[in-house]
């Protein structure tokens, strides 16, 4: 089940958009759920009560409010870093304050059938790649954590520190054996860490910033592969617009 929600103060684009996610589904065979929000605080009100989104089509102009604060809410207010954003928009020149809210991507008016669902895709694809889990062994113990939590892995001497949305754990294992069951998503910027690229809020000259505010050294040999990687990233995201 794709839980999608659809977000603009205009009836008519939130009719070309559920119609398009609806063609989508008949084609796809996905089961796919749709609600749809004219204001962005019925978004809210809707967050507050109910399970989140997988993937949220949001309206940047909205009526009272601005889709950039609505994102802000659900990441920020929410702590919600797993629902997928698209924003709708008119007008270039967001780009600063969407990165911010780490969108998935973005598509503009008139509603283009063909980059909407090709954000419907890589969403699928990425939630996929998310939905996965990490099992490490503790005290005789075995614990799973969600990929879509974890945000990295860091060596600490002879034990491996695993930090997730929930907090942090210690276990031991190589970084060598953690990087062979990790998704490819995951990636070295320094020796004594791996990441989650999918949870990097932004790439400085020698550091990366991750979601949850800590900065992550990159080597200079690993520069170059940091920045391939956001620069697939972002040709991913291009393709879903073309």
């Amino acid at each position: 089940m794709l839980n999608i929600a659809i977000c603009d103060d205009d009836e008519y684009i939130c009719s070309i958009i559920e119609g398009i996610i609806i063609d989508f589904k008949k084609k796809s065979e996905i089961e796919i759920r749709v609600e749809v929000f004219y204001s962005g605080e019925k978004l809210i009100e809707y967050l507050k009560n109910e399970d989140k989104f997988d993937l949220i089509f949001l309206d940047i102009e909205l009526g009272n409010t601005t889709g950039i604060e609505v994102a802000s809410h659900i990441r920020n207010k929410f702590d919600d870093h797993i629902s997928k954003i698209v924003f709708i928009t008119s007008k270039d020149g967001y780009e600063q304050e969407l990165f911010e809210v780490q969108p998935l991507n973005f598509i503009k008016k008139p509603i283009d059938s063909r980059s909407l669902k090709k954000c419907i895709q890589l969403a699928i694809k990425l939630l996929k790649i998310e939905n996965k889990s990490f099992r490490y062994k503790k005290d005789n113990n075995i614990i799973r954590v969600d990929i879509k939590n974890t945000l990295y892995f860091e060596s600490k001497g002879k034990k491996i520190k695993i930090v997730t949305y929930s907090g942090s754990d210690f276990f031991y294992e190589t970084m060598k054996d953690i990087k062979e069951e990790l998704p490819k998503v995951f990636i070295k910027p320094h020796a004594s860490f791996i990441i989650n690229f999918n949870k990097v809020k932004a790439l400085k000259s020698k550091l990366v910033l991750m979601e949850n505010g800590i900065e992550i050294p990159i080597s200079r040999r690993r520069l170059k592969n940091m920045r391939n990687m956001l620069i697939k990233l972002e040709q991913e995201k291009r393709n879903a617009r073309v």
